[in-house]
């Protein structure tokens, strides 16, 4: 299992958070600060704001970059 943030692992693995089950994707357009892939951090600050905004974010043997991603709303209904 992972030591680092899956949240920042995946953001830094696709550039973006990008649901699994949708079209929904989450960028760094999306931040309040705008662009910011240059900057340092920046996979940091989109896995923050998926957090925040209630994406989710697990480890998977079975994805293509490890890990799967859901979108708010395809996470309430995962849940149900």
């Amino acid at each position: 299992m992972s030591t680092t943030d899956p949240y920042h692992d995946a953001a830094f693995l696709n550039t973006a958070m990008i649901c699994d089950s949708c079209t929904e994707v989450l960028d760094s357009n999306d931040l309040s600060g705008g662009p910011n892939y240059p900057e340092e951090g920046w996979d940091q600050a989109l896995g923050d704001a998926a957090k925040e905004r209630g994406w989710i974010v697990s480890e998977a043997d079975d994805a293509i970059f490890g890990y799967v991603v859901f979108c708010p709303s395809c996470a309430v209904k995962l849940r149900k």
